[in-house]
């Protein structure tokens, strides 16, 4: 996986992401340093989730300011907690 990404109302409290492709870039041996690579997303994301459902993308920039931008999905499906289940979570127990 990627990153994990927060789960609100889950059975699971994260979920793990994963991009939809692989990602392939020719990187110069003097760039490799400047490399950037950021997964975003809106979270933490709201239960139930679907396995490869889309979530955010995973953005890479290169030293050159070049970018690739790639789809993060579910790596695993989330169900939604019952309401006493949520209940006894937001009280602590």
């Amino acid at each position: 996986f990627i990153a994990k990404a927060q789960v609100a109302e889950g059975e699971a409290l994260d979920v793990a992401l994963t991009a939809t492709s692989d990602v392939v870039a020719t990187i110069p041996k003097l760039g490799r340093d400047k490399i950037k690579i950021t997964a975003n997303y809106n979270g933490p994301l709201i239960a139930p989730i679907t396995q490869g459902q889309e979530v955010g993308t995973l953005t890479i920039t290169l030293a050159n300011g070049n970018k690739k931008e790639v789809k993060l999905v579910a790596a695993a499906a989330v169900e939604r907690l019952s309401f006493f289940g949520r209940f006894f979570r937001k009280i602590g127990l």
